[in-house]
């Protein structure tokens, strides 16, 4: 074998060059502190380990045209010519990394598919020599996988086989296949192989990576099967590779991912970014007008993303795009909300769009303080805003008293789309929190997870139960006065940001269907702190990436966040449910969009929210909302009953893009029924709405765009009493 030993001159790449998103704070999500950075072209693939011996792991990788691999080394993030640089290897053979001889230090290694032979640098001189380590061990189309097993500090090989997703395990440490080697079965068709430490017992353990929808299932108890107490979670986008290392050398391996770029290197200084202002120690109030500025250096890309962030997690994006800039400077005016967050604990954020990796943060923390809302002043009235006649058509009649669904608003005795126990589609009927994680597992698109009304299922503790693809979740409320079964969450104490936000149903995949179950959070009480005094929010059901959706003839309550969140998910269908008491300082949501989702609300019964509507203004986000209502109760600090905040986007405070309000009721009420929190691309279509007693006169206000209010259309609602052909909002 031929080994050629390169020399590498440091070079930085283009914009598209491989990105690298690690967990290095081991929260298992990713978040603003964790580490990104580019390393690699077109085709390489990723190689993790411990090159230095230092405890912790870093990056590197294999180049398939030439066999080249490049290590950092030094441990310093960045290429540079002190990092190590050597061939090994013939084509087609792929790489391997482990600390063969147990010094401490990972070596390379590789496995060639054709004859599956392993050929190990177990002296650790980056070069192949006859006291190198080779072997035999596996099948045809066998891929490699490598641990240490056993505990004793040596990395031991094995393989994972696609076909049957057999797990076989060099375990006793003898290079060979033998009977009290360890073989187990863990995977679907399609599932990737990861390995590593995941409880810090000093052993690694088996998990897999799920292309098809970035889900992690690690066995993080170490007992080589599925079972309810392992972590699983989802991380990346399609087409990353997964990458798995002890990153903050804690004795514990996190997950990341490879992202494969499509450039070639170009000699260069590194770029930078870096904050200028607001950097640390200033007091910013809101409602006035912040300069962001920032210097940089080389070419860190031509547009920038600027977020909040508080305390170590993102909380905003105040630009989600924007210049960034000329002759090594930067800048970005801020018009701040006059609502949100206040503290003493953010910092401003700055990042290259094209290459994440370059980005810089505020050096201390900056206190933001509340201000007083604009548009009114003393001994002056607000001038409404009167806006014109909507092209939408609508049909006739007012209110939610109009429902045409021929099923009951609120769901319930009457609904005619009921699931019984009895129903031929139900494969499951579970009763206990094991019946049904283990049920979920197995259920294939199209069967019925059943819950019957006699069951009460605790998941307290039990965070993010995948709901599969195509798998309907249901319960029979209002089948002859039954309440439906319920699935219920206490809350636990929070034991850091594993926690945040996290949800208790998640939705696995498209056309999932929760119906007729009761879903009980215990976070009830109006105006609850939580995130100001380190407790997590929490929702019942969370959909993310997903496409049609449904949850029906369900009664949601108790969930300090959302009862359903809808994060870059579309034609979701939200209808006939009862929610209610979701009203927690700041959040309080009854269904709530981010991230350009839209969905149809239906036919709901909604009562103490503080938005029973949520978006989050991004530009391609939007709902119809028809043919609910609203009861009225609850007055929760900054709530009003639909809502659409501001989003900053080129240079102007949007609320998202198109949104159709009508026939629905809102109750007499302390809150405003509509909140528009910007213009909005296309617009607000409010019409044939019933306000009873309309909260100060007013159905609801707007909010400008630097000065403009515009975007919002309102016929033919009934306020107060009135028929008004054209309605007004006020200025905010």
């Amino acid at each position: 074998m031929l080994i050629l030993l390169v020399t590498v001159t440091a070079a930085t790449t283009t914009p598209s060059e491989g990105i690298w998103s690690l967990d290095s704070n081991g929260n298992s999500k990713w978040d603003v502190s964790d580490k990104a950075m580019s390393w690699g072209l077109s085709g390489d693939k990723p190689v993790v380990g411990d090159w230095n011996g230092d405890g912790k792991d870093d990056r590197g990788i294999f180049r398939p045209s030439n066999r080249l691999w490049s290590l950092d080394s030094n441990g310093n993030n960045a290429w540079d010519v002190s990092d190590k640089a050597m061939s090994w290897g013939l084509s087609g053979d792929l790489p391997v990394v482990g600390d063969w001889n147990g010094d401490g230090k990972d070596e390379m290694g590789i496995f060639r598919p054709s004859n599956r032979l392993w050929s190990l640098d177990s002296n650790g001189n980056s070069k192949w020599d006859v006291s190198d380590k080779t072997m035999t061990w596996g099948l045809s189309g066998d891929l490699p996988v490598v641990g240490d097993w056993n505990g004793d500090g040596k990395d031991e090989m094995g393989i994972f086989r696609p076909s049957n997703r057999l797990w076989s395990l060099d375990s006793n440490g003898n290079s060979k296949w033998d009977v009290s080697d360890k073989t187990t079965s863990w995977g679907l068709s399609g599932d990737l192989p990861v390995v590593g430490d995941w409880n810090g017992d000093g052993k690694d353990d088996i998990g897999i990576f799920r292309p098809s929808n970035r889900l992690w299932s690690l066995d993080s108890n170490g007992n080589s099967k599925w079972d309810v107490s392992d972590k699983t979670m989802n991380w990346g986008l399609s087409g990353d590779l997964p990458v798995v290392g002890d990153w903050n050398g804690d004795g514990k391996d996190d997950i990341g991912i490879f992202r494969q770029g499509s450039s070639t290197p170009s000699i260069s200084g590194t770029p930078t970014i870096t904050v200028a202002s607001p950097n640390g120690g200033e007091t910013l109030k809101r409602g006035n007008t912040q300069t962001i500025t920032w210097d940089y250096t080389g070419s860190p890309g031509s547009t920038v993303k600027i977020v909040l962030v508080k305390g170590g997690t993102e909380v905003g994006t105040i630009i989600a795009s924007t210049s960034i800039g000329s002759g090594g400077k930067g800048s970005y005016s801020w018009l701040m909300g006059t609502d949100g967050m206040t503290g003493s604990d953010f910092k401003v954020s700055v990042q290259s769009l094209s290459q994440p990796a370059i980005k810089d943060m505020s050096n201390n923390y900056l206190t933001i303080i509340s201000g007083t809302t604009s548009g009114t002043t003393s001994g002056t009235t607000t001038p409404p805003i009167t806006v014109t006649v909507t092209p939408v058509p609508s049909p006739s009649g007012y209110g939610a008293e109009s429902n045409p669904t021929g099923n009951p608003i609120g769901g319930g005795a009457g609904y005619t789309r009921i699931i019984s126990q009895a129903d031929p589609r139900v494969k499951y009927v579970v009763s206990t929190k094991d019946q049904l994680l283990t049920a979920l597992k197995n259920a294939k698109s199209g069967e019925v997870v059943f819950i019957p009304k006699t069951a009460s299922i605790d998941l307290s503790g039990t965070y993010t139960t995948i709901i599969p693809a195509g798998v309907t979740l249901a319960g029979d409320r209002g089948l002859q006065g039954s309440l439906g079964g319920k699935i219920l969450r206490h809350r636990v104490a929070a034991d850091g940001t594993d926690y945040y936000k996290i949800p208790t149903l998640v939705v696995g995949g498209d056309n999932v269907r929760i119906t007729g179950l009761q879903i009980q959070g215990f976070d009830v009480n109006q105006d609850q702190e939580l995130e100001s005094v380190g407790l997590e929010i929490q929702s019942a059901i969370k959909a993310s990436g997903r496409s049609g959706l449904e949850v029906d003839n369900c009664e949601i309550w108790g969930w300090s966040h959302a009862a359903v969140l809808l994060e870059n998910s579309r034609a979701a269908y939200i209808h006939h449910n009862s929610i209610h008491h979701c009203q927690a300082r700041g959040y309080g949501y009854g269904v709530a969009h981010d991230q350009n989702s839209y969905s149809l609300v239906e036919a709901n019964l909604f009562d103490y929210t503080r938005h029973a509507i949520h978006s989050s203004g991004y530009p391609n986000e939007g709902y119809e909302a028809r043919y609910n209502i609203h009861l009225g109760h609850g007055d929760a600090i900054g709530g009003h009953h639909f809502d659409v905040h501001g989003y900053s986007y080129n240079g102007g405070t949007i609320a998202g893009n198109k949104y159709l309000i009508h026939h629905n009721t809102f109750e007499t009420s302390k809150l405003y029924a509509l909140g528009i929190r910007g213009m909005p691309i296309t617009g607000v279509y409010v019409d044939h709405n019933v306000f009873k007693n309309a909260f100060e006169g007013q159905v609801g206000f707007q909010r400008a765009s630097n000065g403009v209010y515009a975007h919002v259309f309102m016929t033919n609602n009934m306020v107060s009493g009135v028929l008004e052909t054209t309605s007004t909002l006020m200025k905010a």
